[in-house]
């Protein structure tokens, strides 16, 4: 009899976990998808042997195509859980590296309005102010961070003065 109690309520509890936190992992669920087919595109792309021609901007921006089925997950992710942090991570750096600026911006301020200050997301929500134009705000977003100058001074070369926007190149390099 106690165990037939005992395993009612643990499974009452099981119930009652799932229809609470069923929203956010679904939107995991999602948001991890996507991760897995944005990262296999990437990947199958990469020759380590020339890192430094072949960048994941360049991969993004040559296999957008080929990231509709993950950018589809993380749409679903956000549809269920607008504040899914892998989803709009990984949504802002796609958008950053494809040359969509303002909607890498829109998902980053998400990112940070939702009380995202990891380092990631500092990083992310630099480079999506940088490319904005808002170079005192990107410098106070990544103040403090040890990756924060050379990831600034890489993409104000790889990322803009090489695709000759030289407005946002300034930018960069003005933020570090």
């Amino acid at each position: 009899r106690k165990q037939a109690i005992l395993a009612a309520t643990a499974g009452g509890l099981v119930l009652l976990a799932v229809v609470l936190f069923w929203r956010p992992l679904q939107a995991t669920w999602y948001a991890n998808l996507g991760a897995i087919q944005q990262t296999r595109l990437e990947l199958t792309a990469y020759d380590p042997q020339k890192f430094d021609s072949v960048t994941l901007d360049r991969v993004r921006r040559e296999n957008s195509a080929g990231l509709a089925p993950a950018q589809a997950n993380f749409a679903r992710a956000l549809a269920i859980d607008p504040d899914q942090r892998s989803a709009l991570l990984r949504r802002a750096q796609i958008a950053l590296s494809v040359g969509d600026y303002s909607a890498a911006l829109d998902d980053a301020e998400r990112l940070w309005q939702a009380g995202n200050r990891d380092d990631t997301t500092r990083l992310t929500y630099g480079d999506a102010l940088v490319a904005d134009g808002q170079v005192d705000p990107a410098a106070e977003a990544v103040d403090g961070l040890e990756w924060a100058e050379p990831r600034l001074r890489g993409q104000a070369w790889y990322r803009y003065w090489v695709n000759q926007d030289y407005r946002r190149a300034a930018d960069a390099w003005s933020t570090v």
